[in-house]
């Protein structure tokens, strides 16, 4: 039976079944490299995948003030099946119950049957983490400037898969997912499926991906051609 206390916005926290690659959404042509072995250990799947630039914009934006950032927090609103578990600041594995509050630091865990569903406030707000998935929250806080909220989201994702939705960003904010092999920083809000064997799907938004050799792609959501497969992992995210 479903546990939960409330439903995300984004999620419904029911089993989320493994979905094939979203039909015509091939590798992007940089990404084709992986096969070749140049960027080992990297899939992207989006509308296009370019080489990008820093942010001009972005960069004339003043950085937050170190001693106003606010901690975040990770609840654990829903799951399904099996136990999620979770070690604060390098403690001992506690089985989590719902309503479960983890701070940054934390790290999270789902056993081989296992889907959570994690409310991060101002942080995300939601990310869903699949059957044998372990995540450290290694950057969560926030801090209000007289444009609304900037964060800082910081997310390890060791094994498994991790689904996520992220609320518009301002510029000074930062989300990345960190990957074994990868970085992933989400650009101004959007939808995105990632897993630590290095495959990155877009549903909405951009998506930043950088590999340990230095290399760094720019990912964007399927394009119209692409709008059943796009929307056929929508259902499969939100069931």
């Amino acid at each position: 039976m479903l546990r939960r206390r409330e439903t995300c916005q984004f999620m419904k926290a029911q089993p989320l079944k493994t979905h094939p690659t979203p039909p015509g959404a091939a590798p992007c042509p940089p990404a084709a490299a992986v096969a070749g072995g140049r960027v080992p250990a990297l899939t992207l799947y989006g509308c296009a995948t370019t080489t990008s630039e820093p942010s001009l914009a972005a960069a004339a934006v003043s950085a937050p003030a170190e001693d106003a950032w606010l901690p975040g927090r990770a609840i654990l609103r829903a799951h399904r099946d099996g136990a999620v578990y979770g070690s604060k600041a390098g403690g001992d594995w506690q089985r989590l119950d719902l309503g479960a509050r983890l701070s940054e630091g934390a790290k999270v865990k789902c056993d081989d049957t296992a889907t959570g569903d994690f409310f991060l406030g101002a942080n995300g707000p939601v990310i869903r983490l699949t059957p044998g998935s372990v995540v450290g929250f290694e950057r969560m806080r926030f801090q209000t400037n007289q444009l609304g909220e900037v964060v800082e989201t910081v997310i390890k994702l060791e094994t498994g898969r991790l689904l996520g939705a992220v609320k518009t960003l301002q510029p000074q904010s930062k989300y990345e997912i960190i990957l074994p092999a990868s970085v992933c920083a989400i650009r101004g809000g959007g939808q995105f499926d990632v897993s630590a064997s290095g495959r990155v799907t877009v549903v909405e938004g951009t998506v930043t991906v950088t590999c340990g050799a230095g290399c760094t792609f720019s990912v964007v959501a399927a394009p119209r051609a692409n709008e059943k497969g796009a929307e056929a992992l929508r259902r499969a995210m939100t069931r």
